[in-house]
């Protein structure tokens, strides 16, 4: 700093503090806010990115994409109490994220809840939710809760978001009703997606029975970009004049003596590969027209995430 009238830009030294300094951005700090110099009262526009209090240090991103780094100690007393709130609000959200949160939660406007599952390590506001996966799930009965906590294991393993939605349940037919819980589960999802972050176009769909055949519809209807379906004792019945996501990994979890779903395994499976180039693997167990046992979902569930690369659960890293 070579005298008080340069612009606050000039006193900002651009380097890259070590990863251990470094807090992730929290939630609401991605508003871009006035910072004053105390020095001179000299303004910069610029967003919040990180904030070590242990150092001082003040990551924020400019407009322009630069991520400049500056001390706290030059800014008015309004901007580094509003750090210290951060700070506070960051540290509160970090210890919540040791252990795994469920909620569920019915959408305003809507008649059907939505049930939530937040893994450890999941960090509200956190940068890393954006590259985490999350598996949507559905039940015959309307009430995906079960499934969710069914699949709790593998979210705590590999980072899944878990996202279950109680729009769809069975009907007589396949056509019954169909565009009414084609139009809940849409709006249930955008709800879950407007509430929960993961990435779009790692999403893998998951059902029980009729769950597992709505588990097809919605890698059909609610996106084109799903990764995989996690179909239990489901199928996609006759449904083959859709065009479904592309290179999906397909897991049919099903028991041996459930002949419906191990009868539509093979022809399923051989439209979805040469349809939509998709890799399909069976997972059968012994048992009937059930949801698998939780060391087979686990083992299903590890090949998705493999097959498709998605990425090291961030609690697990060092």
């Amino acid at each position: 700093m070579k005298h008080q009238g340069h612009r606050i830009s000039t006193l900002i030294a651009f380097r890259i503090l070590p990863t251990c300094l470094l807090l992730w951005a929290a939630a609401g700090a991605d508003e871009t806010k006035s910072w004053t110099r105390e020095a001179d009262g000299r303004k910069i526009e610029a967003r919040l990115n990180n904030y070590d209090p242990a150092s001082g240090k003040v990551t924020l991103v400019m407009p322009d994409g630069k991520s400049p780094v500056i001390d706290a100690k030059i800014l008015i007393g309004d901007d580094r109490t509003y750090l210290e709130a951060w700070a506070r609000q960051r540290a509160e959200a970090l210890e919540a994220s040791k252990e795994g949160r469920l909620e569920s939660f019915t959408p305003d406007g809507q008649k059907h809840k939505v049930h939530i599952y937040k893994p450890p390590g999941y960090v509200d506001g956190d940068e890393s939710n954006t590259t985490r996966p999350a598996c949507v799930l559905y039940s015959a009965d309307g009430n995906a809760l079960g499934l969710v906590h069914h699949m709790q294991p593998v979210a705590d393993e590999l980072g899944w978001v878990l996202v279950g939605i109680d729009a769809y349940m069975n009907t007589s037919s396949v056509e019954e009703r169909f565009e009414e819980r084609l139009a809940d589960t849409k709006a249930a999802f955008a709800a879950a997606s407007a509430r929960v972050v993961f990435d779009p176009k790692k999403i893998v769909f998951g059902g029980g029975s009729g769950g597992g055949w709505w588990s097809y519809v919605s890698a059909a209807e609610i996106t084109k970009d799903a990764a995989g379906i996690l179909s239990f004792c489901g199928w996609m019945g006759k449904m083959h004049d859709r065009r479904y996501s592309r290179n999906m990994a397909v897991a049919m979890l099903n028991g041996d003596k459930d002949e419906n779903a191990n009868n539509w395994g093979k022809i399923d499976g051989d439209f979805l590969r040469k349809s939509a180039s998709a890799k399909v693997r069976e997972f059968p167990f012994p048992g009937g027209h059930e949801v698998a046992p939780q060391p087979v979902t686990l083992e299903a569930a590890r090949w998705i995430h493999e097959t498709r690369k998605f990425p090291e659960n961030p609690a697990k890293k060092d």
